[in-house]
């Protein structure tokens, strides 16, 4: 069955997920990113710059402990 709520307060519900998105930080995720390598190519041409990032990550859906440890 639907939910019997006001709009008003349906509409309120959805801007309330809304915003608990924007200030969730992404660092609190229950996911753990390891940077392997990142290069950087670079040409420069007269007045264009070409650039191109690769960024090689690891990433575990659920962390263990020995990450954590340095």
């Amino acid at each position: 069955m639907a939910d019997d709520a006001p709009l008003a307060r349906q509409v309120g519900r959805f801007f309330g997920e809304i915003w608990r998105g924007v200030q969730a930080s992404p660092q609190l995720e229950d996911r753990a990113r390891v940077e392997v390598r990142r290069t950087v190519e670079e040409v420069d041409v007269e007045d264009l710059t070409l650039r191109r990032t690769t960024i090689d990550e690891v990433e575990l859906k659920k962390p263990c402990d020995s990450l954590n440890q340095p």
